[in-house]
């Protein structure tokens, strides 16, 4: 029943996502654009530790 629920719960993000994405193109770019620098600056930061 937990999976259930998981499973479900993921599809309806993945349902939100996509309504904002549809909606409002513009932000859901810059979004992901901040996320991605995010990524990678923080990739950079763990590789100096090593």
């Amino acid at each position: 029943m937990n999976t259930l629920k998981r499973i479900l719960f993921e599809l309806l993000w993945i349902g939100v996502a996509g309504v904002c994405a549809w909606f409002f193109p513009k932000t859901v770019l810059v979004i992901v654009a901040f996320g991605a620098v995010a990524t990678i600056a923080l990739r950079m930061v763990e590789k100096s530790f090593e």
